[in-house]
């Protein structure tokens, strides 16, 4: 941290990535209750279920464990961006607290959400006072407006897009060679277009990056985004022409509030 505390050109810190806190899969509340009866974390989650719903057990009623996730989720993400803020505060009092990204499509690539939104709203209000700003890796296949405002009526901050593309369903295209690179390719910049200046249109949002830069050199699975480069190290020109018609726009888009 010291190295860059007072370099004007260097903007913020993320804490982390991709922590899986809202994924109902593996809650963090019912983790914690799977800790050996003496870890802290377990105490912690018996003592909260305690206290709001007198036992130490998971709520039967659906509804009641939901609300009991959401509840502890939130004093979990405050404990962890409480400790976080503050050393960094400690050593930079010059730059932005991005927080910790968020994965924000578990389960589904479309704006369809299977799994909660509660889940990101808790991590927003327990991450509020302490980030600067909200941090979200999005790849949908359509713009995720509610998802967004949701998030910002809970967080009442801004919101970067940390990451963008849209993702392929396809994980293995690089063996089909660039050809098919190309193909996902265009599909990325349909999607870019559309989504972009819809995101940029919302008062919240403050930038986002697009990901990856580079594909690998080598095949490897779960490699499904087309970069700005290929993995010959070429440019893709239809990405780079992409950026080039709309990046000029984005600030007016801004300003305006008209995607169009």
């Amino acid at each position: 941290i010291v190295p860059v505390a007072d370099d004007p050109f260097f903007l913020g810190w993320w804490t982390d990535n991709e922590l899986r806190w809202a994924n109902e899969k593996n809650h963090i509340l019912d983790t914690y209750l799977k800790l050996p009866a003496t870890a802290l974390g377990r105490i912690k989650a018996e003592d909260f279920l305690i206290q709001e719903y007198g036992s130490p057990a998971l709520p039967a009623d659906e509804n009641k464990l939901q609300d009991a996730r959401d509840g502890f989720l939130e004093i979990a993400v405050r404990h962890y961006a409480r400790i976080t803020a503050s050393v960094i505060k400690k050593y930079d009092k010059n730059h932005l607290i991005f927080g910790s990204r968020l994965f924000f499509t578990p389960f589904a690539w479309k704006n369809t959400m299977p799994e909660r939104m509660g889940g990101f709203e808790a991590v927003a209000r327990g991450a509020k006072g302490y980030w600067d700003v909200i941090s979200i890796n999005n790849y949908f296949d359509e713009t995720p407006l509610e998802r967004t405002r949701k998030l910002y009526n809970a967080f009442q901050g801004p919101i970067l897009i940390s990451e963008f593309n849209i993702k392929s369903a396809n994980k293995d295209q690089w063996r089909a060679g660039e050809a098919d690179w190309d193909k996902r390719a265009r599909i990325s910049v349909a999607g870019y277009k559309e989504q972009i200046p819809l995101l940029f249109a919302e008062p919240y949002i403050i930038g986002y990056h697009w990901f990856p830069y580079r594909n690998g050199r080598f095949p490897r699975d779960n490699n499904s985004r087309p970069g700005l480069v290929s993995y010959k190290g070429e440019l893709r020109e239809i990405l780079a022409s992409a950026f080039q018609e709309l990046n000029p726009r984005v600030e007016e888009i801004h300003r305006s509030g008209n995607a169009n």
